[in-house]
């Protein structure tokens, strides 16, 4: 398979991981305001933490240390730069992004928050998903199996806000679908601004980064809000069984 092959299949899975989260908003055309919701939510968001933290610490800071010197004092170093890097970056979204309030008055502003959230870091989202489909089979199967399985429950938490907010179920799932859209848009803008300048210690430095974007995503919203959903034993659970999920993804590949 030669490169343009490659590139083909990488931007058709990045689309397909992006639309994922219109799954997550269809969902709202067979619900009501239920509690049942909530468990679903917060148990999907809690098996995505896993699946996205066991992909970036057992694969792609692998593969980032394989590009930038392996074993190496510098390799090492140069990874881990690139993965605060990464953790830096979110720092500075959240810092610029304005925060959503927890009391349930102000749930009419937060499916507004959380779809801008939610499409600013799918955007580097897609890149992840790109640049993994071109580091090989072994990064690009369970990085896309994370991401698309991540971004279900994403679309759940912007369509039902959205939903409760507008009393509409097609804004809901409209708006789950629009920040759907900055993934796929991420790989494209990404892949033309890196492809002059692309080499293994770029695709290194990509990959360090986006791990440390992931595992920051995990700790600072998927799992605070699968706690707040569905309690903290319930979330434990379903984040084990996303590393296990993951884990025997890779058995199964090698």
């Amino acid at each position: 398979m030669d490169i343009i092959d490659n590139v083909t299949v990488a931007f058709l899975l990045t689309f397909i991981a992006g639309m994922s989260a219109c799954l997550g908003g269809c969902i709202i055309f067979f619900t009501d305001k239920s509690k049942n919701i909530d468990i679903f939510l917060g148990s999907s968001l809690a098996f995505s933490a896993g699946a996205m933290l066991y992909i970036s610490f057992t694969e792609i800071l692998s593969k980032a240390q394989n590009l930038l010197g392996g074993d190496t004092f510098g390799g090492f170093l140069r990874v881990n730069i690139g993965f605060f890097v990464g953790i830096a970056f979110m720092l500075l979204l959240g810092v610029i992004l304005p925060e959503e309030g927890s009391d349930s008055s102000l749930m009419k502003k937060a499916g507004i928050y959380t779809a801008v959230a939610t499409a600013v870091h799918n955007f580097p989202e897609g890149l992840v998903t790109f640049m993994a489909v071109l580091g090989g089979a072994e990064t690009a199967l369970p990085t896309f199996f994370a991401i698309a399985i991540h971004n279900i429950p994403e679309g759940v938490a912007v369509a039902l806000p959205t939903m409760y907010a507008t009393n509409s179920k097609k804004r809901g799932f409209l708006m789950a679908s629009l920040t759907a859209v900055a993934e796929p848009l991420g790989a494209v803008i990404g892949w033309f601004l890196l492809r002059p300048v692309m080499s293994d210690s770029v695709n290194g430095a990509v990959f360090a980064a986006t791990a440390g974007i992931m595992v920051f995503l995990c700790f600072d919203e998927l799992l605070p809000l699968a706690y707040k959903y569905c309690g903290e034993k319930k979330s434990l659970v379903f984040l084990v069984f996303g590393f296990l999920t993951i884990a025997l993804s890779l058995l199964f590949m090698k």
